[in-house]
């Protein structure tokens, strides 16, 4: 008896995976096909990563930002130089071009501790490349 109720539970979760397996499939192509049709028809090329190199390719973003208070600019590693050149530019583009005026960055206090004592006191004679460096 306990073989045939062992067997039963091997056909009844083989059945249920191969289903899951199979319809997930067919929905999953759907929405990826929606995704990417998205995708064209919201993206835009981004020429250069790095800032000081002027902001004709992100001005798209000035009409998808329009209305917006707050901006999270998320990453997709952590510590790569280009993601953090890219966000350099960003945040120039978000100052400068759009009028944002605070910045929240995700570190320890201890490493943010520089930045707000260079942003609350201007230390003369402190650039602050000197206490970005990583």
């Amino acid at each position: 008896m306990k073989t045939i109720s062992k067997y039963i539970f091997y056909v009844i979760f083989s059945s249920f995976f191969l289903l899951s397996v199979c319809l997930g499939q067919s929905a999953h192509v759907k929405h990826e096909k929606e995704i990417v049709a998205w995708l064209k028809s919201n993206s835009f090329p981004v020429k250069h990563l790095t800032a000081g190199k002027g902001f004709a390719d992100l001005q798209p973003l000035k009409t998808i930002l329009q209305e917006v208070q707050v901006v999270g600019l998320g990453e997709s590693t952590h510590g790569t130089r280009e993601m953090f050149q890219l966000k350099h530019r960003l945040l120039e583009f978000l100052a400068l071009e759009m009028g944002f005026t605070a910045i929240a960055l995700e570190a320890s206090y201890a490493a943010c501790q520089p930045i707000n004592e260079y942003v609350l006191y201007h230390f003369p004679g402190l650039c602050p490349k000197q206490i970005l460096i990583i």
